[in-house]
């Protein structure tokens, strides 16, 4: 499973020490397909957002994360991100991002950013904020 690689420059400046700080207690990971850690960050972002009607469905997040794909000149990916105390679950992050390469030019479309309880002013939430700059 890939690290997640967040950078000084991916934190807002007034967030800059605190996300530097909090990285060194948490792992970021991306998800690149099904497998266990697919099947644990959808399954909480599910309880989240599932019944609200907020969440695709599993079928299509995996097929959204089977890799990148042309539109309207630009590359829209798909990309989840989890981050973790050891083995334990503390975060999920998933974006959308439609970049242009000949126009050196990138949107990234926030999604879904949960904390899960018991991790909730711990500083996760500055990882899960900085997550996009990195994916």
């Amino acid at each position: 499973m890939p690290t997640l690689e967040l950078l000084p420059e991916d934190f807002s400046p007034t967030e800059r020490q605190r996300g530097l700080d909090v990285m060194r207690n948490y792992e970021g990971r991306l998800i690149e397909g099904a497998g266990p850690e697919f099947d644990r960050a959808y399954g909480a972002l599910w309880e989240e957002f599932g019944e609200k009607g907020e969440l695709e469905s599993r079928a299509v997040l995996l097929d959204d994360l089977a890799g990148p794909r042309p539109r309207n000149g630009g590359v829209v990916r798909y990309h989840l991100m989890s981050f973790h105390e050891g083995e334990q679950l503390v975060g999920i992050r998933d974006v959308f991002s439609v970049c242009f390469p000949s126009r050196k030019f990138c949107y990234v479309l926030l999604s879904h950013s949960l904390v899960m309880p018991q991790w909730r002013r711990s500083g996760v939430a500055t990882l899960i904020r900085a997550a996009p700059a990195a994916a």
